[in-house]
């Protein structure tokens, strides 16, 4: 997860950057769980989780698949879904991004969820 004024300074910076590939992320891990809870506490709003078997979420991601994929989701989304953590090397992150500039988890969501909230899309 990128907040997206990191990620416009990020490509910005990039021009002057050595030639190479830069992913850009706030270096910290942050479980799944955490960005729901982020999610939730912008909107102001206690999130239901429901655990599911991850055999029904593969399932149900095949069987969306074959209909074109409801929405966006398919067997590969509920595989992502299904995964630990997502994990990205930030290896010259600072060429693009200085250090300490990234836009915090709770920041960047509460940011997005108010955006979406004034623009009528939640």
């Amino acid at each position: 997860m990128v907040y997206v004024e990191d990620l416009a300074a990020a490509l910005a910076r990039a021009a002057d950057a050595p030639a190479g590939t830069y992913h850009v992320a706030e270096p910290v891990e942050h479980p799944w769980s955490a960005v729901v809870a982020a999610i939730g506490g912008a909107l102001g709003k206690e999130p239901l989780r429901v655990p599911l078997p991850p055999a029904l979420v593969r399932g149900a991601g095949t069987v969306a698949g074959w209909f074109g994929g409801l929405g966006v989701f398919n067997r590969e989304k509920a595989d992502e879904m299904l995964a630990p953590a997502w994990l990205c090397d930030l290896a010259g992150l600072e060429a693009v991004l200085p250090p300490g500039t990234a836009t915090p988890l709770e920041v960047g969501i509460g940011r997005t969820a108010r955006w979406y909230q004034e623009n009528g899309w939640v």
